[in-house]
This record gives structure tokens, sequence and C-alpha cells, in this order.
């Protein structure tokens, strides 16, 4: 991408365009008055920068890569392989590592991304095989290479391929060098399955023989193919006559092909490695894995994080100790890191090497001399890459390249080549010492830039002061830098933007002034009253919204922007009164328009900030912050703009109300306006007055009415648009009102209500609350097509991040695709969200289709020999240009495999029903001309000739011979829009209509849909032109609207129009007065469409390795929604735009990030767009901490107990399988396997030529089939051989930890040097004895094996079996008492006890029968001992996911991702009934649940024993959704409908339908399960909540000062965690969000699974089955999904609030510390004003022993405790007001980080005035 910084300042121009012209006058109001505020420096649009970074100078060898390889003593194999591939030289400090490793250390290299870091560490590992090759008889493994996922293992390995061809082809068939990965997906042999998955990954593998000047190679797809050799599976080049040619044979690729033929190259991960090292009676495996690879390397070490990086720093551990069991030899350990700060740290733990030697990357530093005179040669022109390649072939020579010397023979090398040879060059020119002017001003550029990212324009304005230029000639200085630096390297640099959402804007009550963000008083006018504004959808003008107090008639301003969180407030007490009276006074929200009063002239006027032409009476608009002009054509008229009286220009303020003034900061009674004794300014603000009722009387009264107006009325109410959140309610006479009611009646029927007014409501004096429509006097402004609705009567122009981010990419993607190809229009953007990743792709999909079918209209129409084309000709026309498009953007030639139609894209899900074509004719049709309203197919913008862009009209020959019956048929068809009912033309005619439409219809003009009753113009009877083009549009100024000449022609056009004489230019025209964002658009760019996608963890992985070749090689996708999955190295090709969708979770990844972009250009765009939290907010304000990050500490402990814990049990079984064969036997049938043998072992080192099943197989059959209950179960060899070696096994654990430690920086040590101080440089640390410390873990280990792996599953069945026969005699005992009772409130208690235990029995019996058929290493990850399962990853429970399409057969299900589905905790809100969930662009709605019986019952049952029993089961009200505990309680609210129960439920699979397509058969489309059913779902909202259902202290602590004084506790024990969720809101893509929440419900029918939705009418329906009843026999309930789990942590309690959350917080940082862990591990909650405690536990089901580090004792005292309070003080010493990312806020925080749930001030004072400790108690009295 070219001149990034110019890219970006045009993308913003092209935002506030869009903006502006989207909204409309408001927008323009809004920008042009923003512009004039005083202190508004920054955009309107919030978007800060381009910001201009220049990074570190790469540090290049200065000798060739031959002159290296010869010094180095590399093979020379080596040096042509890398030499062919391109190698000219290597960085510095690659040579160092090649170095490093060939002399045989361990060693960490770390560098930025794209630095080259694998190839440092390949070529001397690649040296050591080629020489041990030569002596070798049989392949064995040489290096095992581990990646930390699957998908970088796939990567890298296709690159590995590359190198090993080019040596391979040189070296003899018998020695060639082997490589194969082994993982979960890697095929076990020849199967079924297996040759389909290897097609697949190797579908874009290049032919590593591919070579362009061979004839068969330019005519070949140059990939690879996978062939069925008989037993096994070969790699071959896509063509057979090449088999010769390019043997592929040293590729293995069936885990079967690798253990028995070896490869000398592994790739793997170390869940796998996990798997080996304790697998039985597997000797091929432990030599592949364990005992012969010499090189260990773990690639990208940096990301062996958390509980993950324990384990696994405990896993090599393992290996080494299976390693030293049979005297293996050293094994040197390599790594691959990014720039983290802990990089060797990290290294040594993950290692457990000694000494390392550490390779960083030492980037050049430049020391340029001062230049006086800037050379002329920088601004004398514009230096171009044309210009430079020029250079190199010797055709000119510009004056900044006169002292380069280029002694290359320009004949001897293609384009590409001598551009490198010509960059190398100029590097070396340009980073050398010398006293040229040239060289230096160069040097001094970038040290400028490098030194602080500086804003573009201040880098201008540098370049201009330090040079004496004008802004022309720096601006061409600093592009010519530019140029020369990225093309040399030089320069490797990044331009930033930030971005904060348009949030609404604040406008003063006096003046004009407007802001972004609230403000304390006007910078203006000085008026303190500064509020939310408001803009009416009918006229555009400015309301203001403010909170009004009932009490004291005052008004707060409404700033719902709290630290950049939006959210609508519905709940605001009057801080006046609270103040002064200590009185809670429940503030309402009002819409008004201030009076104001000139202080001049005296002259008042209500506030507005519209004007009217003086010459014609329409709103004029801004066209420029000075100018207002006048949007009728026939007028135009101008004039500046001026504030203030319209009388006289002198300042205005308020008009207000008498009375007494509260100050609202100490509570001081004041008589009126002025300046308290706390120096809080204290203003009146009765703003609101009373109006009159007759609409023709303008009398305002700003204190209390008279009874009587001077007009004769006698009733009154307040001016403005109110939201009354709760009233008292009169049943009596059925009135409500404010406050109290008033009324006669008697005081038995009055009750307060919640949420009862949906819309504007006033009130009168009397408190009584009155409809708008019965009081028109008290609204800003009447316009009869707007309801009075919240929402949508007034936009606040909110523009969400969402939509400023993926419309900056549009606008700047389109700029680069006309410049520089689709090929370079590539943007890469990150999310933390799965949701955030799927609605960015949604989000940026639909417009782009809306704006290329305009496109092809339009040139289909400007392009036609007609002046008139036909609609007909304009749809052909559209039609063709798409499929242009498709060919443009479809995949290479070779890989037309690749399911690409750009067609399908266009349809959309409302047509997916229509054949392909004719789905696209329609959307053009009604994107082209009116049609009537469609909420199913309405286009997103419109018609065309609604917003002026064509003109349509009949045929005129069609016209002339029309009949008065046809043209009064045609009259209403154009009335009521096109595709309108055939009824709806029926009143056309006094006599039968039908022969008129027959004769249209057999004549061409319409044509009527038989099977649905719709009428339409057939489009060859409609003609278009464009505006401008001899159009006949007319415009009428009233109301903005567009009349098209097909109105004229049938008698539909109104009076008042004029023409509109608008070219289709001007209406692109930012400065025109009818400027129109659609015009804008569409003429943006050339005509083309820029294609969205979506890569993330759950994306099936034959469409990843899809998208991944096609971002790299292909035309599209050019938006490419990602997430974490792409931090690490991936290969997707050339880059260097990236958008961040929100900060990243730590430095480290956004590092990792914004690495991954302007690898080859030197030069990259990072657009970062705050997603409204205090941590973006803070970054968005202080962009430079960002920009200068440093790589942060990744957090990894490796002596984790818990770890351990697991580990040394898995260790346990790595003992037995390297020293024993026990000799099962399995055998398959069908379905199942049978296990024998096993009865006996042998103590022996284990051979392939054992004749025994692995323990892998044996663990994949049934646990009924092992006879784990009885004394014949399988494994109970395992227990004998345990017992019977117990010394020698705790030996062998003991061996892993005979070291001493530093706890600080890991490095080991002789255990005799316990008690001493670390000698390593920069660490104090005192070293720890491992053994000591950890040692009773061994011991624990082999005692407790037996329970952990035999006994657990019979001591779980007999729990289950024992469970049933309690809860059977319990029914029994119920359903007995339950006759002999006769209190009836007593029988339904024992009938409702009854009832829960007969289904608790249910799932007991069901569970039992599972549990037994269960394979024993599906029981082991569902059981008790979970963690004990081999998964190094923390595994929770998933809910099952299928989704139904529709290929036009019929409808086909499939599941969703790879995995298992999605982890339930997420499920809950993602996946609920009715959720709207995205996938691959499309809209699904959950529309099945299956909940898990036995899963249910167990949730139900702990959660009715703990503190919020309530959960399990309550009665709902349908209506209002208020509870109770019993089903015959009676509810408060009107509606008379049954009271339904909702029980808790565990979901186990949800099945979602496209939201086009049918739920059961005769029943509704799946869209229809909302309640807008006018516009189609874009969003659901469940907001999960966590509940701690028990907390179970184990140990308690007082926290002390240092003299005894108690300031609070902390306690340590078992939580026990419910997240649950139990309705949801949708939101639609009209921008209606549902009033009310839509509770969970599920048919009632036992055996069906569907949920229940309700239709127009109310009724309803079963989404499963259409014949269900929900409201008759079969019934409904509510559900609640819930997730219950037990983990250990702490619970704070400072006795405030505030201050306990702010030590969570600092507990959570030092845990980050202690653990080795990241702030996602653990969570936190708070309980409100339940508690002034604060919960922080571990987020890993069943705890992962961090949060326990806070209480245990590391020496004598409980340092790690002291620890954490010292960090936390460190952590709080920070300039800022009351809280930054820096300081307090962390992700995942329970309440947002909201400050004023925080009291970081207190805690401060705390820390400051005493040192505190953890005193253990007894009790919690004590505590």
């Amino acid at each position: 991408m070219d001149n990034p910084p110019e890219r970006a300042e045009r993308m913003i121009e092209a935002y506030e365009n869009h903006f502006v012209g989207r909204v409309g006058p408001a927008a323009r109001s809004v920008t042009s008055r923003y512009a004039q505020t005083p202190g508004t420096d920054e955009s309107v649009l919030g978007i800060r920068g381009p910001f201009l970074q220049a990074l570190d100078v790469p540090n290049w060898s200065d000798q060739s890569w031959e002159s290296f390889c010869r010094g180095a003593r590399v093979n020379p194999l080596i040096t042509d392989a890398f030499g062919d591939l391109g190698f000219r030289r290597l960085y510095d400090f690659q040579e160092r590592t090649v170095e490093r490793v060939k002399a045989g250390e361990d060693t960490v290299v770390t560098a930025a991304t794209g630095r080259g870091k694998t190839e440092a560490w390949l070529i001397p590992i690649l040296d050591r095989i080629l020489d041990l090759k030569r002596d070798e008889s049989e392949t064995s493994v040489k290096a095992m290479l581990i990646y930390p996922t699957k998908a970088l293992a796939q990567d890298q390995f296709k690159r590995l391929v590359q190198y090993l061809y080019r040596i391979n082809e040189k070296w003899p068939a018998s020695d060639q060098i082997t490589v194969g990965i082994y993982d979960g997906d890697t095929p076990t042999n020849v199967g079924s399955n297996a040759q389909g998955y290897l097609q697949s990954s190797f579908k874009y593998f290049e032919c590593p023989g591919r070579n362009e000047d061979l004839e068969k190679c330019r005519n070949c797809g140059q990939g690879v193919r996978v062939h069925h050799a008989g037993q096994r599976y070969e790699l071959q080049p896509e063509k057979r006559q090449c088999l010769d040619d390019v043997p592929l044979d040293f590729i293995r690729l069936t885990k079967n092909q690798i253990l028995t033929e070896g490869v000398d190259i592994l790739l793997t991960n170390p869940d796998t490695i996990n798997r080996k090292l304790s697998n039985v009676n597997a000797p091929d495996e432990h030599d592949a894995f364990v005992y012969e690879p010499e090189f260990l390397v773990f690639d990208e070490v940096h990301t062996y994080d958390g509980l993950f990086g324990s384990y696994t720093a405990t896993l090599t551990k393992r290996l080494r100790a299976m390693r030293s069991q049979r005297d293996c030899g050293d094994l040197q350990v390599i790594a691959s890191s990014a720039t983290v700060d802990n990089d060797v740290e990290l290294f040594r733990k993950i290692s457990g090497a000694e000494s390392i030697a550490h390779v960083d990357e030492q980037p050049q530093t430049l020391d340029p001399q001062p230049v006086d005179e800037l050379p002329s040669g920088f601004v004398d022109g514009e230096l171009t890459d044309e210009d430079l390649m020029a250079f190199a072939r010797g055709k000119r020579e510009p004056a900044l390249l006169s002292g380069v010397s280029f002694d290359v023979d320009p004949s001897d090398h293609d384009d590409d080549r001598l551009r490198e040879l010509l960059g190398d060059a100029l590097f070396d020119h340009f980073t050398g010492v010398t006293d040229g002017p040239v060289v230096n001003a160069m040097q001094e550029f970038h040290s400028e830039l490098s030194s602080e990212p500086r804003p573009y324009d201040e880098v201008v304005d540098l370049v201009r002061s330090r040079f004496d230029l004008d802004q022309s000639a720096a601006e061409t200085a600093l592009r010519n830098f530019r140029t020369l630096g990225t093309f040399s390297g030089l320069l490797e640099n990044r331009t930033h933007l930030f971005s904060w959402p348009i949030d609404g804007f604040y406008a003063c009550a006096a003046c004009e002034a407007v802001y972004r963000s609230p403000q304390g008083s006007c910078q203006n006018c000085g008026v303190g009253f500064v509020t939310r504004s408001a803009y009416c959808r009918g006229c555009d003008d400015e309301a203001l919204v403010a909170w009004y107090c009932p009490e004291c008639d005052q008004l707060e301003p409404y700033t719902p922007s709290d630290e950049g969180e939006v959210a609508v407030e519905d709940e605001h007490y009057c801080g006046r009164c609270r103040q002064f009276g200590g009185e809670d006074v429940r503030t309402l929200r009002v819409t008004f328009h201030p009076r104001l009063e000139c202080t001049e002239c005296g002259h008042e006027t209500t506030r507005s900030t519209t004007a009217e032409c003086e010459a014609c009476g329409t709103d004029m608009v801004h066209a420029d912050p000075e100018t207002l002009t006048c949007p009728n054509p026939a007028c135009e008229a101008t004039r500046p703009y001026e504030e203030g009286c319209e009388r006289c220009g002198g300042r205005q303020r308020p008009v207000t109300g008498t009375g007494s003034v509260v100050c609202p900061d100490c509570g001081t009674d004041h008589a009126g306006e002025g300046t308290c004794d706390c120096g809080t300014d204290v203003i009146q603000t009765r703003f609101v007055p009373w109006v009159c009722r007759k609409d023709d009387c303008h009398r305002r009264y700003f204190d209390a009415p008279p009874d009587t107006c001077e007009c004769g009325s006698h009733t009154f109410a307040r001016a403005g648009l109110f939201e009354i959140f709760e009233d008292t309610y009169c049943e009596a006479c059925e009135s409500a009102f404010v406050e109290a009611s008033t009324c006669d009646c008697e005081d038995g029927g009055r009750r307060r209500r919640e949420g009862a007014h949906q819309s504007f409501k006033t009130f009168q004096p009397d408190g009584k609350i009155r409809t708008i429509s019965s009081f028109r006097a008290a609204a800003p402004c009447t316009h009869q097509s707007l309801r009075y609705e919240p929402g949508r009567r007034y936009d606040e122009l909110v523009r969400g991040p969402g939509n400023l981010a993926v419309t900056t990419s549009q606008y700047l993607l389109r700029a680069v695709a006309d410049t520089e190809g689709y090929d370079s229009a590539k943007l890469l953007s990150f999310a933390d969200s799965h949701r955030d990743m799927k609605e960015l792709n949604r989000d940026f999909g639909e417009p782009e289709v809306a704006t290329l079918l305009d496109q092809c209209l339009l040139d289909a129409i400007r392009t036609s020999t007609a002046e008139w084309p036909s609609l007909e000709t304009a749809l052909d026309g559209a039609m063709d240009r798409i499929d242009e498009l498709h060919e443009a953007l479809a995949p290479p030639d070779d890989v037309r495999s690749l399911s690409f139609d750009l067609k399908s894209d266009l349809v959309g899900t409302a047509r997916r029903h229509m054949d392909v074509d004719e789905a696209i004719a329609d959307r053009l049709r009604r994107r082209a001309i009116p049609h009537r309203y469609s909420a199913r197919y309405g286009e997103y913008g419109g018609a065309l000739a609604d917003d002026g862009l064509v003109d349509v009209r009949l045929d005129p020959k069609v016209r002339e011979d029309l009949s008065d019956d046809e043209r009064a048929v045609l009259h209403e068809l154009v009335a009521a829009g096109n595709d309108c009912p055939v009824d709806d033309v029926r009143s056309a005619s006094g006599g039968d209509v039908e022969p008129v439409l027959d004769g249209l219809v057999e004549r061409d003009v319409l044509r009527v849909d038989d099977d649905y009753g719709y009428v339409r113009f057939r489009a060859r009877a409609l003609e278009l032109t464009t505006a401008g083009n001899g159009d006949a549009l007319q415009y009428r100024p009233d109301i903005g609207a567009v009349e098209q000449t097909l109105d004229a022609q049938f008698g539909s056009r109104s009076g008042s129009s004029v023409p509109f004489a608008t070219t289709l230019a001007e209406l692109a025209d930012q400065s025109h007065p009818r400027f129109r964002s659609r015009a804008y658009r569409a003429l943006y760019s050339e005509t083309r469409i820029l294609l969205s996608r979506v890569y993330h963890g759950m994306t099936d992985k034959r469409e990843r390795r899809e998208l991944e070749y096609l971002f790299r090689e292909g035309n599209y996708p050019h938006f490419l929604s990602s997430g974490p999955t792409m931090e690490l190295g991936v290969d997707i090709g050339a880059l260097d735009a990236l958008l961040l969708y929100g900060t990243p979770p730590n430095m480290n990844a956004y590092l990792q990030r914004i690495g991954r972009a302007g690898r080859s250009s030197n030069a990259s765009l990072v657009h970062s767009v705050s997603q409204r939290n205090p941590i973006d907010y803070y970054y968005y304000d202080q962009p430079g901490d960002l920009m200068d990050a440093d790589p942060q500490p990744v957090p990894l402990k490796e002596y984790n107990r818990e770890v351990l814990r697991v580990s040394l049990t898995w260790a346990v079984f790595d003992y037995v399988a390297a020293n024993f064969v026990i000799p099962w036997n399995v055998e398959q049938h069908g379905r199942y396997k049978t296990v024998s043998g096993g009865d006996e072992f042998t103590p022996k080192r284990p051979a392939r030529d054992d004749d025994a099943a692995k323990l892998t197989h044996v663990m994949s059959a049934r646990t009924g089939e092992l006879a784990l209950d009885t004394d014949q179960s399988q494994f109970g060899v395992l227990a004998t051989i345990v017992h019977d070696y117990r010394r020698d096994i705790e030996s062998y654990l003991e061996s892993m930890l005979d070291h001493a430690f530093c706890p600080l920086c890991s490095r080991k040590y002789a255990r005799d040097r316990a008690g001493e101080e670390c000698r390593s440089d920069d660490c104090r640390g005192e070293i720890e004895d491992a053994l000591a410390a950890f040692g009773d873990l061994t011991s624990e280990a082999v005692d407790e094996f037996a329970d952990r792996y035999l006994h657990s599953y019979s001591a779980y069945l007999d729990d289950l079996e024992a469970e049933l026969e309690t809860v059977s005699r319990e029914a029994n005992q119920a359903r007995r008492e339950r006759r002999r009772v006769s209190s009836r409130e007593r029988a339904r208690e024992l009938l409702e006890e009854r009832e829960a235990l007969v289904d608790r029995r249910s799932a007991l019996e069901d569970r039992i029968e599972r549990v037994k058929d269960l394979s024993y290493v599906d029981f082991l990850r569902e059981s008790r001992q979970s963690r004990y399962a081999f998964d190094m990853r923390t595994v929770s429970d998933s809910v099952a996911v299928s989704l139904v399409d529709s290929d036009g057969d019929g409808y086909r299900t499939r599941s969703l991702g790879d995995d298992d589905g999605r982890a339930v905790e997420m499920a809950i809100s993602e996946l609920h009934p009715g959720a709207a969930y995205l996938d691959r662009g499309d809209t699904y709605v959950v529309s099945h649940l299956s909940t898990d019986d036995f899963e249910s019952s167990e949730l139900r049952q702990r959660v009715r024993g703990s503190d919020a029993a309530d959960l399990a089961e309550q009665y709902v009200c349908p209506a209002c959704q208020s509870t109770s505990d019993a089903p015959e309680a009676d509810c408060d609210c009107d509606a008379s409908v049954p009271i339904k129960r909702q029980r808790l439920a565990a979901p186990d699979s949800v099945t979602a339908h496209r939201s086009d397509l049918l739920m059961s058969s005769g029943g509704h489309a799946a869209r229809e399960v909302y309640r807008e059913t006018q516009s189609e779902v874009q969003n659901t909202y469940a907001e999960r909540e966590t509940d701690v259902l028990s907390f179970d202290p184990t140990d308690r602590f007082a926290i002390e000062t240092a003299d005894g004084a108690r300031v609070g506790s902390l306690q340590f024990g078992t939580f026990t965690v419910l997240v649950h969720a139990s309705e949801y809101r949708a939101k639609y893509k009209n921008g209606e969000i549902d009033a009310q929440e839509t509770p969970f419900e599920v048919c009632g029918d036992p055996d069906c699974t569907g949920i229940v939705y309700r239709d127009d009418e109310d009724r309803s329906h079963c989404s499963a089955d259409s014949e269900h009843s929900p409201n008759g026999e079969d019934g409904s309930e509510f559900v609640r999904l819930g997730y219950a789990y037990e983990t250990n942590g702490v619970r704070v309690d400072l006795g405030d609030a505030e201050r306990s959350h702010v030590l969570a917080h600092g507990f959570r940082l030092a845990l980050q510390y202690l653990g080795g862990v990241s702030i996602r591990d653990l969570t936190e909650v708070t309980h409100g004003d339940d508690s002034s405690a604060v919960d922080v536990f571990d987020a890993q089901e069943g705890g992962g022993g961090v949060a326990r580090l806070l209480v245990t004792e590391s020496t004598a005292d409980r340092s790690n405790f002291e620890t954490a309070v010292e960090l936390l003080e460190t952590h709080l010493d920070c300039d800022c007001d009351g809280g930054c990312p820096l300081c307090l806020y962390q992700y995942g925080c329970d309440t947002r980080n909201r400050s004023d749930t925080f009291d970081r001030d207190g805690v401060v004072d705390l820390l400051g005035e005493a040192d505190l400790r953890l005193v253990e108690r007894e009790t919690a009295s004590d505590v």
C-alpha cells in the first residue's frame, strides 16, 4: 500500500463526508458548529492521527550469504538451497544464532515478527542432520520441532518442505532428510477419511519443484496431490510426468509411516508429546518422541504462558527424566521468541536449560552529522519507485542518488532481483558514516521519527521549521524521505490512527457550541449547563436531553458516556435533593428546547439550530463552518453563519424559573445563582416551563402556573418530552401520576409501577401523566409522521465502533484497489471475541454489496447508448458488470477447485429461496426504483430514484397508448409502490379491474405474481436516466424529498416541487447543499466490491487453509476478520493494513499484532478502534503509551503446585511405560472393542516386537468392557506395578525435583545452594530446594494413583447408585405422605418435592447407563478426576452446535467447527433459545435446545442448597417477568396469563436454522421468532450473570497493620460458582431494540426440543413441531441456562466495597506474577450492595492453585501477600485522576472498570500509612 499517511488522511476525510451525507443536515450542523467551538482541537469524528513512527534500523550482516557459509562451514548443499530461494545475506542476529547453535549451545533467539527467526535455528540443525546422515543406517528423529498450535505447525511444515526439497534434490535418495507432522489430526494409517484430510491439507501447497522457465510448469497448477499407493500415501507433483523430476518421497504423511519408516525432522505439539510419554507398550512412540531427538525446538516460545506453559515446563522435565534412564546423551534445546521482557527466563523455565545463549536483534544505530541545508533534491520534485528502477537500469540519475555506487549489469536480472539489489545498495549507502548531506539528512529524518511517534502534521511542521521550507516543499521532502527509506529498507515505519466511536454530542443550553464529551461549562459562552443533544428526525433541529427532578424542578446534565462506556441509563436520582435533604428522588429524562433571552436587547426566542432561508422559507444547511446555503434548487441563497440573538446578535442566556438553588456538591441552599463557599458555581436550571394546552397560546410559566391562563385555559403541562420510568397507578380511575397520586379515589387501589410507559409523556401540575398527543403544546416540535417514542423521534447521532471500523476500512481499501489493484487492497482485522469478529465481517459485507449494486446500475445507465435506457437494459448491464467482477476476483486457474461464486455473496439471506440471478435482479430493481416497503426484501438505503441519483419514467410510447382505466390502475400502482398487493390497485376502477390488469400484462407493462398476489412494472416498460442527464426530477424543499418523472406521469407529484437541477457529480460533492452520501460512495471508487471473511479458532480447518491461501495469493478476501489465532506466524503474505478492534489484552499481543503488517513493504497502517471501555479510552487519550509500548514479561510459573501434582501423576505412567510391558490385547468388533490379557506384566524395556496393545487403544474401549468396577479390572495391573515398585517410582519422580532453583529467574542450582542468593545478573532471588518444597507430591502421586485412575470409576458409580436408591425411597415416601396430609399447602409442597425427586431419579438412571457406555478416556474427562485426563489445556464442558442450511435440493445440517462445539460458558450467552448466531455471513436462529437431564438435575441440586436457591426453580409471569416461589401466586400486573415454571438447565446441544428457512413442516421461518418481524434481526444479547453459590473458607486471615490494627479480612477456600442467563433482547437492522427481554422458553412436550415463540397476534408456537400447542395441552416452560463449577479463591473485605475492589485488582495483578497466569485466568465477582467483600478465584474449573499462592508461605512469613501489597503500592503510584490501565483498570473487571466502584485514593492512603500483613485466625468470628 503506497504512502500510508496520505491514505489515512484521505480515509478520515471520506468517513467524515460519509457521516455528514448519511445523517444529513443535523450532521452538517454539528460538524460545522464543532469546528467553530473553542477548545475542540480533535476531529468531530474522534479520530486521532495519523501518527508516524519509524522503527529500529535492521542490522544486516556486512557479508554475503555465501561468504558467511564458507566462514561458518555450513554444508554447501544448504548454501546452494537457500541461495536458490533468494538468500542474499543474513541479519546479524541470524549469523550469531547459527554460530551458537553449531557450537552446541542451548539457544533462545529473540526477534520481531517476520525477521527470519526460523531460518536462524533451522540452518545449523540442517547442517548437523546432513553430517549425521552420512553414517546412519536407519532413519531416526534428529530434531523435534514443537509448535503451540496445529495450525502453526502445518504452516511451518510447508515452509520447511521448500528448503528440504532444494537440499534433497542434490543428495542421494537413500540419505534424504525426511520430515513429518505428528499431531491429533495426522491420519494413523491408510483409511477412508485419511486421504480426504490429506488432500485438503495439501490443497494449496505449492510444488517445491516449480520452475517458471519450464513449459510444463507454466501450464500446470503448480500444486501437489496425495496418491494412494496401496499400503501408504505418497505426496506427488500435480502432473504425473514430473514424478521423477520432483521426488517428494521424503515427506511422511501418516503416523504409521513416521513410526515405522522414521523421520529426521518431526513436527508436533506439547499435547501430543504428553500423550506419547505416558503411553504404555509404545516403544516406537518413545523412540521418536523421547529417546532419538538430538534437538528440541520450541517455536513461538512466548506463547507458552499461564497453566499451559507450566504444564509444558514440567513436560520437558519428564522428557529429560525418561532420557536420563537410557543415557541418551545431551539434548540441545532451542527456542524462538517474539520480543518479550523475560525471554531468557521464559526459555529457561520451558526448556530446563541451565547455560543459555541469548541472541537478539541488536538494531543498527545511526549517528548523523548536522545538516545545515536540506539538499535540493529533496524538494525539487517527487521521487517515485519508477525513478529508482530507472536508476537501477542506468537510464537516469536522480539528484538524491548522485553518490550511490551501483555496479550491476541490469540485463542479468529481472525486475524483482534488480529491485532487491538496489535496495541493498541503498541501505548500505544510507546507513554508512559519511559527511554527505543526503545521507545525513536521511539519517536525521529517521532519528526524528524514531525518537517518538509524531502526528503527520507535526512532522511536516518540524521539517518546515528545521529547514526553512514552505508547506508544499516540506511535504515533498517528507515523501521523498519515505520513498527512499522504504525502498532501501532503512525506514521500516508505521502509521497509526486512534479512533473513538461517535458517542453523540453535548450542547450548551445558551449558545450553539457543541462538544464530543461532557463539559462542566461551555467554553464558548461560559454558561454552566452543557448536556446531551438529540436531533429531530423530522426537522433536524437540535433538542437537549437532561434529568428533571419532580421535587425541586431543576435539571441536571444527562451524560450517558461514563469513561467511554455508552449505555442508556434509566435510573438516576437528583443530586441536589440528595445533598440538601438526604432524599433519593428518582428523576425523569426530558427532551426539550430551552427558551433564550438576549442579554442585550431582551428578545426571547426558543433555542434552535435551524435557520430559515429569508428568500424562500426553506431550512438552510451548513455548506461549511462559516456559510449557510439554501438547499432549494430554485433559490440556493447563501448567508454567513452567525450565532446569537436573531435581532441584535447579542449573547443569550436560558430563561429559567426562580427559587432557591442547592449546591450539587455540598448541599448548601442558595437564594439564587452565584458561587458557593465550596467554590462550585451554582446555577438556576429550571429551564422547563409549564405551557397552556391551547395550541395557539404561546404563554410559558417557569414558576408555578396560574389557576387560569390569560387565554382562559385551566390546563397546563410541562413543556418537553418526558421518559417516566416509574409511576403511581390508581386502578379506580385508571390514572397514572409521576409521584403520589392526587386523585380522590380510595387508597386501596394505588400501586407503584416500573416500566409502564414506553413512549414520551408529559404531566400536569397535579402530577397526572398525559400523552403528548393529548397535549401537543408540550412537544418541542410536531411531526405527524413520527411517533412519540424514544429512539424513533430523535437521533442522538451515535455510531458504534463497528460502523467506524468497517466504514473507514471500506473507503481505505477502495482507494487502494483503484490505484494499486485488488491484490494490494488487503486488511487484517483483530478482535478478541468471536462475536466481534463475525459482526465486523457482516457489517463490512452488507454495505459493500449495496454499493456494488448501485455502482453497477449507474454504470449501466451512464454507458448505455440511449439517453433513457430501459430498466431491463440497466439490469442486464448491471449483471454483465457483476460477471466481469467475478472473473476479476476469481482465484487463479490452478485452484479453480476453490468454491467461489460472487453472485452467491450478493443474494442475501432473505432471497436464498430464489434463483441466484432472479434474486440479484430483484435487489437491483429495488435499488433502482421505488417499491412498496417490505421488511423482508427492503434494500439498505432504499431506491436510487428516491435519493435523486436516477430518474424513472414509463416509456412515453407506452404511456401514449394507455386507456383511462389503465392510467387509473398505474396511478394506484405508482402511489402504492412497485410490488404492491394486487388488492391495492383494485380501487382504480369502479368496474372489474381484472381485464385491465390482463391487458397491461399482455402488453408487457405489468407483471402479476399469481402465487403471491403482487403486481409490478415490467422492467422493459420503465426507463431510467441519471441525475443531470436529461432528467425531469423535482425537489420538494419543504421535506427535502425528490419526485420522479413517473410521479408526474400519473398524477402523484405534489404542487410544491421545483426542478431538481442537480447532477450526479454534484450530489457526490460534500460542499453541495444537496449532498448525498450514497452518491459520494458510489462515485468514490471504480465499480467494485470488497469481500470479507472470518478466520477464528472455530473456523473449519479446510476453510482456514483456503482463507490463508486466498489472502496470501488471491484477489480476495480484502477484509479478513480474525483474532488471537492470527497473532502467530501463519503465512498470509504481504500485508500493509491492520485494524485493531479494541486494545489487545496485553502489550505482547499488541506488538505481535502490529508486527503482522509491513513485512515486505516496510510501511504499514494500523487503525486502532476503541470499543468504549476504560482501557480503550486511556490509550485513545494517551496513544503514545501504546505506540511506545515495551514488551511485557510472559506470565509463567514453572513450579505451580497444582500443575506439578497432575504432571507427577502422569509421570507415574511415564515410568511404567518406559520399564514394563503389559500384554493387553484389543480387538475391534464394529463400533466396539474388546480387551483381554493384561492380568500380568513383564518388567523389561519395551521393544517394537512386543505383542501388546498400547494403553491409548485400551483407554478407547468402553468402561463396561474394562470391568473397572470389578476385581477383574483391565487396569488393575497398573495398580499392582505402582504398588510393587513404589520406591523406584518415587525415586524417579524425585529425580525431576533433585535441584534448587531461583523462584524469580528460574535458574537452577545444586540443592546444597538452597537459601543462598541467586547469582544471575540483576536477580536477587533466594534459592529454594525444589525437592523440599514439592517432594510431598511425589509420594502423593504414588499413593493416589489407584484412586485417580482405577477406583474413581467404581466410586463414582457407587455414588450414583447409592443416590438413586435414596432418591427412589424419598420419592415413594413423598407419594405416601401426600396421600395422608389434609393441608392443601402441604400437599402442594409434597407434590413439587416428589416431581423433583422423580426427575432426579430418571436422570440418575440415564446417567448410570451412559457412564457404562463411555470410553474410559471420555469418562476420565467427564469425571471428578478430569484434571488427570492427559489434557494440558483447560477443557470445559461444551455445547454441540448444528447449523441447518439449504442447498436448493433440501435442508442439510452441518456441525460447527472442528471441535465439539462452543464452550458452555460462552454458549449460555451466544447459543440460547432464539439466539441470532452469525456464521459465514449468514444469520442462524437457535430453534432447538437439548438439555442434559442428568447435568440439569445435578445443577438444580447444587443450587437448591446454596444462597441462590431461587435460581433452581421459580415461577414467572409471562407478561411482566416478575417471579415467585409458588405456582399459584398472583402477579400484580394487569395481564391475565397463567404463571409458568422456570427451571435451571444445563445445555447439551442446539440446532440453529438459517433465518430464512422454515423451522418445521408447516411452521414459520426462523426469522419470525423475534418480536420485530418487520426488520431483519442483527444481534441478540443475553446478559450472562455470575453468582457465587457458596464459599467454604478453609483458611482465614485478618489484614492488619504492623502495630496490630485490623483493617480487613482475607479468606481462602472453595467457591461454587454459577454462570447463567435466562432472557435476551434482539437488536434489528433498522436500529430497533426489543423494549422488553424475551425469556428462554421451550416446548412442554417431554420429547420435544423446540423453543417457543409468539406471532404478531401473540399466539405461541413450537419451533420443532407446528402441531404442538404450547398454550394448550403440550404447555411450555421457561428455562434458565446455567453452568456451575467449583474452584478456589479468596474473599477480600476492607469494610468498604470500593476499597475492597481496588485490593482485589491488586491481587489479580500479583497473581499474574506469582502464579504465572494471564489476567483472564482469574475471575472477579463484586457483590453490589449486599456486601463490601470482593471475590477473586481461579477461572479454571476445579481451580488451578493460583489464588492459593496469596496465602502460601514461601519462607518463614507470608511473603507472597507482602509481595502482592508491594506490587499494588508500586502500581497505584500513578499521575492519573482516579484510575487508568497503567494502575488500576483490568480486563475482566466485574464492573467494567467503572470509576465509581473504586476508591483508589483511599487504598493509596491506607498503604502509605502502614505496612499490611496477614495474621491467621481460627474462626470466622476471629476475622
